[in-house]
């Protein structure tokens, strides 16, 4: 599950790499909830890689859909500009159209 949850990359922790490192945690509690709830599921293999953008994309989804929380969304501890971006454009959309350009 540890291999999964680090998506193929190297397993353990480095904050000097990763100083979001809580989502390795997060990530392999949301695989192991996900193979409790449905235990026909599998995980997909992540020795090899997909021959076609078809394989790849159902790779993907597989492993997105292992994330999702019960609510539907896709938590994880990440605050940085990606985050914080759609804020700024709603507010600079919004002070242009009260205030005008």
């Amino acid at each position: 599950i540890m291999e999964m949850a680090c998506g193929g990359r190297e397993v353990g922790f480095n904050p000097s790499k990763n100083p979001n490192s809580c989502d390795q945690i997060f990530r392999a509690q949301q695989i192991k909830s996900y193979l409790s709830i449905s235990p026909n599921h599998t995980l997909p293999c992540t020795k090899t890689k997909p021959n076609t953008p078809l394989e790849a994309a159902k790779k993907a989804i597989h492993f997105y859909s292992m994330l999702q929380t019960e609510d539907g969304h896709w938590a994880g501890d990440y605050g940085g500009p990606h985050f914080l971006m759609p804020g700024v454009v709603i507010a600079w959309y919004a002070l242009l159209y009260l205030f005008g350009p």
